[in-house]
């Protein structure tokens, strides 16, 4: 299994975060190329327009601790990358469901299009 190239991922996420805010927040947003995918909003109680998300999805895994890092990892940095130029608190769980499949769960909190952008790009980067 290759090694993580950061600076490759850090590419793709700054193309994939450009792309994300060139889109209008109200445009639709599709989940259809990923796994068993859901998403939640709730506005934040206690806030001025602040949202919460939380995305739920599935990629194939393998029984290695080392295969579930190596599929995890990249979406990892190119996240926090994400959240870092937005200013939008995000966790991401992973849960192995069975040998070959592992649910992802992103939670992102911040202000409604900063969020909204987030999740847009944390979307197209999951399809690459």
């Amino acid at each position: 299994m290759g090694q993580i190239d950061p600076n490759r991922i850090h590419d793709v996420a700054n193309r994939t975060l450009e792309q994300a805010l060139s889109k209008s927040s109200t445009e639709p947003l599709s989940l259809a190329s990923l796994s068993n995918a859901s998403l939640t909003e709730a506005p934040v109680e206690g806030s001025s327009g602040e949202l919460r998300i939380e995305l739920s999805f599935t990629i194939p895994n393998g029984p290695e601790p080392r295969v579930v890092a190596a599929r995890t990892d990249p979406m990892r940095l190119a996240f926090e990358q994400f959240a870092s130029k937005l200013g939008v608190e995000h966790s991401l769980r992973s849960n192995i469901e069975d040998p070959h499949t592992l649910r992802l769960v992103l939670v992102a909190q911040g202000p409604e299009a900063k969020v909204r952008a987030f999740t847009r790009a944390a979307v197209e980067f999951a399809r690459e």
